[in-house]
């Protein structure tokens, strides 16, 4: 608290303690003295500082008494009750200013909380600007290490971003090389599983012509093997009536002859025949083997095909 508050508060203590010498000089009271006026309410303040102040409102009293007294040349009843009259005067207007003084005191008082108030207010205040200050220090300093830190940190993802961009750049001019090469072994094979398409049509048109001439030949041959038994049937009855006319064919050269000359006929016709039919069946082994070989490069260009078609459709997707 300053030092202009702590006088403004003696002289409020000294107007006061003067008030209530008054008030009590008023009521009659015989003895004024620091114990009575202690005894007053509102008057709570040390013995000392009460003893001084009606100590002094007793000896203005009584310099004022004295001055009047050699001033006027009066008697001392007529100044006395001069005296009172005026204190009477003075304590009507004590008891309004002691009531101004207790407003003030009262203003005053609340003054004095409100300003307690505010200096605790300021005092937390400054308790919280320092924390505050503290705390912004440290979040200051904790920024300035998360900067480095994602300084850091941004660098090394950004080493990291390149050297992997670089490695996925060579990873795909490797890819794209041996796309290229994927690609011409495709078309390679493209070109070839054409050349072997278009080899396995020729050769299924020729197994479809071959197994039409094998089927006509079947059909040759079924007709000749008919052709024959019934020859053959021919033959044997001749026999059996040559061999029942033997005895009568003996007599008759020239129906002999005859008859051999048919027989050798025969026979060479059967044999002529039979000749044909072997060279026939030839054929039909041939043809059949060939067929038969023609199948299985089929079924194995078919599955060229496939495999070929699948590699195709993944290299298609990888793509």
């Amino acid at each position: 608290m300053s030092d202009s508050i702590k006088i403004n508060n003696s002289d409020e203590q000294r107007k006061l303690v003067f008030l209530e010498c008054e008030t009590m000089q008023s009521e009659g009271v015989v003895e004024i003295s620091s114990r009575t006026v202690a005894a007053r309410p509102g008057i709570n303040w040390g013995k000392s500082t009460i003893s001084k102040f009606v100590t002094e409102w007793h000896t203005l009293k009584d310099a004022k008494l004295i001055e009047v007294l050699e001033q006027t040349r009066m008697s001392p009843h007529f100044v006395t009750a001069l005296n009172t009259e005026i204190d009477n005067r003075m304590v009507e207007q004590a008891t309004v200013l002691k009531a101004t003084i207790e407003r003030q005191r009262t203003e005053l008082r609340n003054l004095t909380e409100d300003l307690a108030a505010t200096e605790q207010g300021l005092t937390t205040a400054q308790v919280a600007a320092s924390e505050l200050k503290t705390k912004t220090t440290e979040v200051q300093t904790e920024h300035k290490n998360l900067n480095a830190k994602y300084n850091e940190t941004v660098e090394t993802l950004n080493n990291k971003y390149n050297e992997e961009t670089a490695r996925l750049n060579k990873s795909i001019i490797e890819l794209n090389g041996k796309i290229e090469i994927l690609h011409g072994n495709l078309n390679n094979k493209t070109e070839e599983l054409g050349k072997q398409r278009n080899i396995a049509e020729t050769k299924d048109s020729e197994n479809k012509k071959l197994a039409t001439e094998t089927n006509e030949i079947n059909k040759y041959l079924r007709k000749k093997n008919d052709e024959i038994t019934d020859k053959k049937e021919e033959i044997a009855k001749l026999e059996q009536k040559i061999i029942g006319q033997e005895s009568e064919l003996k007599s008759k050269n020239e129906i002999t002859n005859i008859h051999l000359e048919t027989n050798k006929k025969l026979t060479h016709s059967i044999n002529t025949d039979a000749n044909k039919i072997t060279e026939l069946e030839k054929r039909v082994a041939a043809a059949e083997t060939e067929l038969s070989n023609a199948n299985i490069d089929r079924s194995t260009l078919a599955v060229k095909l496939e495999n070929a078609e699948k590699n195709v459709a993944r290299l298609e997707q990888n793509k």
